[in-house]
């Protein structure tokens, strides 16, 4: 298993520069193949 975790700064066009959100879960197997990736995301404040 593996997670991660990324964030980016993003220029809306009311409200000035906000921050998002990403992580990721992989699965893998006994060879390091991945198996599976779950990705979620949040919206900026």
């Amino acid at each position: 298993m593996s997670v991660g975790i990324d964030g980016t700064c993003m220029l809306l066009t009311e409200g000035g520069w906000r921050e998002s959100m990403v992580g990721t879960i992989s699965l893998y197997d006994g060879e390091g193949e991945r198996l599976h990736t779950i990705q979620m995301g949040a919206t900026p404040e």
